[in-house]
């Protein structure tokens, strides 16, 4: 319940999530993002096993990345082009201070991690 009530605050332009393992929560902020959102933009969902992602986990909003998070930095070109505000989901239990680290330096005013 926190998190659509978040989503419909902040009304984010993009969430990134942070491990994807099934898609399903990926697709659920994507079904809610389009939902909740004034203006819903996109969802970008990262893991390195993107092929355990159901097939039925599509969603026009949300693409789906393939990234070791324990060996890997975010795409910077990607990050960069996002638009604000943001809300970060960190589910993938792997470098957490170094991924934080790493995405502080692209975060803006408004934005959630």
């Amino acid at each position: 319940m926190h998190c659509i009530r978040l989503i419909w605050e902040l009304q984010p332009r993009t969430i990134l999530e942070l491990g994807s393992y099934q898609g399903g929560s990926g697709l659920w902020f994507a079904d809610h993002m389009s939902m909740l959102c004034d203006k819903p933009g996109e969802v970008h969902s990262f893991d390195l096993h993107i092929n355990c992602v159901h097939e039925n986990a599509k969603h026009p909003l949300l693409t789906f990345h393939q990234v070791d998070l324990s060996a890997e930095l975010l795409d910077k070109t990607l990050l960069l082009r996002l638009p604000h505000p943001w809300l970060v989901i960190d589910d993938a239990h792997v470098k957490v201070f170094t991924i934080f680290s790493y995405i502080k330096k692209f975060l803006e005013q408004g934005d959630y991690y």
